[in-house]
């Protein structure tokens, strides 16, 4: 991911967003290719940090409308909003908690097993 970034970066310094949203999409699908365990927990995770991202969004527009419009270099976008939030952050909070999501579980090498069933049983005591 980081070298993705840093090719981009080199390449393309003005689009750092968009460099960021790629490499982010790749390493999840180098994810998704190496650990298919992973993918629900991915997608998961990716639509529950995205709708956050949001929520966090359009309250920091509610409390400043021209927020967008004052700090963000508005040619450079592609000029798409939901919710007055460009899709471009959208796209990269999709992306980073699609990546962060299952960063350590493959990490560390953890996977999804079955749960092993519980028996009761009676012990002797006094």
């Amino acid at each position: 991911m980081v070298v993705t970034f840093a090719g981009l970066e080199l390449w393309h310094p003005d689009k750092t967003i968009y460099n960021a949203i790629v490499a982010l999409a790749m390493c999840a699908l180098v994810v998704t290719l190496l650990r298919r365990d992973l993918v629900l927990l991915m997608l998961t995770s990716a639509g529950i940090f995205t709708s956050l991202y949001s929520v966090l969004f359009v309250y920091l527009l509610v409390l400043y409308p021209e927020f967008v419009q004052r700090y963000y270099n508005i040619p450079n976008l592609l000029g798409i909003y939901v919710f007055g939030v460009p899709l471009e952050e959208l796209m990269f909070a999709a992306s980073a908690g699609a990546v962060w999501g299952v960063a350590y579980e493959y990490l560390q090498g953890y996977r999804m097993t079955s749960a092993i069933p519980f028996r009761l049983v009676e012990v002797e005591g006094p």
